[in-house]
């Protein structure tokens, strides 16, 4: 129900605003994924974003899903409607700087640790992102369970530093990202994320001796109890180190590498100590890499192949290739030897 009231309001806004608007452009774009598991189901992912432009600063748009689980079409149904928005781009006093306001579902990316807004489904609210005065940027959302939320970032000459913070009734959480360049060659990043008393704890550094060769180390602590109410749910085979919540959730340890190229390759070599914080058990590996871009008469193929050999443990290979077609296609091909085979086609169409 409160996305047909969300729904009804932006209605009701066009309503009043359109006398006094030209007639609206209307773009947007449309999504459409199967996934195919060896051992699994066929899935099917798409949906449809369609905006209407009444001038160059005003849009509202809705978001639709257009199938079930199995289907790319399954026609429109008023629970496959995800979120509507109406957006202007403006000040919010006379003089000040210009900003997007964004009234009705919100969807948006903070912190995959703290605030991954909307990403599985919309979250009705109003939020305030595009704030900029010298290095200093900033955004900030409320919604309508009472989820306070924001973002600060300060971009300076050798240090970028990120702080996002999401409160409600029931926690505070929050993200204090950093990267920096001590010396020339070398960057450290690190983050440091709290809810309910659960924290994180990642660092990643990396060295430059030349050209061709780079020494890297991290140290991750994911505390098994983390469970911040907007932190990034999803786990990607394909992308897995987009979300190192799942990646290493419950985990403590570190690793140290070196990395190379030749021949248009890239190489790597790890060496991985990691335990599981509740039970105390490590496992330790090695695991090697190598990356390429295949130019096949024009046509360019990502492919990666990884080797990780666990203390006490059988060998385990990985190999992946992506392609995308000019016409927009995209084909992911991955094949684990423990979990299986995945393919991915898509494309993304923009009207």
């Amino acid at each position: 129900m409160k996305k047909v009231a969300i729904l009804l309001s932006i209605a009701t806004l066009l309503a009043f605003a359109l006398p006094a608007m030209a007639l609206p452009s209307v773009g947007g774009t449309l999504e459409l994924e199967g996934n195919w598991r060896q051992h699994g189901p066929v899935t099917v992912e798409n949906q449809a974003n369609i905006a209407l432009g009444f001038d160059a600063r005003t849009r509202a748009g809705i978001e639709l899903q257009l199938g079930d689980g199995q289907t790319f079409f399954d026609g429109l149904k008023l629970d496959q409607f995800q979120r509507g928005y109406l957006q202007r781009l403006g000040s919010l006093w006379a003089g000040g700087p210009q900003m997007v306001t964004t009234i009705g579902g919100l969807r948006f990316n903070y912190s995959p640790y703290v605030a991954w807004i909307g990403q599985n489904d919309s979250v009705d609210g109003i939020s305030f992102e595009g704030y900029r005065r010298g290095p200093i940027s900033a955004g900030a959302f409320y919604t309508v369970d009472k989820t306070l939320g924001g973002r600060v970032e300060a971009n300076l000459e050798q240090l970028n530093i990120a702080g996002t913070v999401v409160h409600d009734d029931a926690q505070t959480a929050l993200d204090i990202t950093g990267q920096i360049e001590p010396i020339e060659g070398a960057q450290v990043t690190a983050t440091y994320a709290t809810a309910n008393d659960a924290d994180i704890i990642k660092i990643d550094g990396g060295y430059s001796i030349n050209p061709q060769l780079r020494l890297v180390a991290g140290y991750r602590s994911f505390d098994p109890d983390f469970a911040a109410k907007w932190h990034n749910p999803n786990w990607d085979p394909f992308y897995e180190e987009s979300n190192p919540v799942a990646q290493y959730h419950g985990l403590r340890g570190y690793t140290v590498g070196v990395r190379t190229g030749a021949y248009g390759l890239v190489f790597s070599a790890d060496a991985d100590r990691y335990e599981w914080i509740n039970t105390g058990f490590r496992q330790d590996a090695i695991r090697f890499g190598a990356a390429k871009e295949l130019d096949l008469a024009g046509n360019r193929i990502n492919t990666s192949y990884e080797l990780t050999l666990p203390d006490g443990d059988d060998a385990r290979h990985q190999v992946q290739a992506a392609y995308r077609a000019p016409n927009g296609l995209g084909v992911e091909a991955l094949y684990n030897s423990e979990t299986g085979g995945l393919a991915r086609v898509g494309m993304n169409v923009a009207f």
